[in-house]
């Protein structure tokens, strides 16, 4: 690991590296610092891999749960006006 920012940090891999998210609650399950040797599993999203679960080196293994986040709802809104419909005949 080369970086960490919050609850997000940068692993580097041998040919790449990744932006990783633990999410807030996630990231007071392990105490992350610089340098440290991990293995995460996660979903790649466009941006960065959401972390499921995170092992440092000689470690076990801890699940990480991201909360959804909640969307909000929206009207639906139809506009038109009364006769403006033109049957096939």
């Amino acid at each position: 690991m080369t970086a960490v920012f919050a609850h997000r940090f940068v692993v580097e891999s041998k040919s790449a590296k990744y932006l990783a998210d633990l999410g807030p609650e996630g990231v007071k399950l392990v105490d992350l610092k610089e340098g440290d040797m991990v293995s995460v599993t996660g979903a790649q999203k466009p941006s960065e891999i959401k972390v499921t679960e995170i092992a440092k080196a000689g470690g076990t293994q801890i699940r990480i749960e991201h909360k959804k986040k909640q969307r909000p709802r929206r009207a639906a809104r139809i506009s038109g006006s009364k006769g403006s419909h033109r049957g096939g005949r």
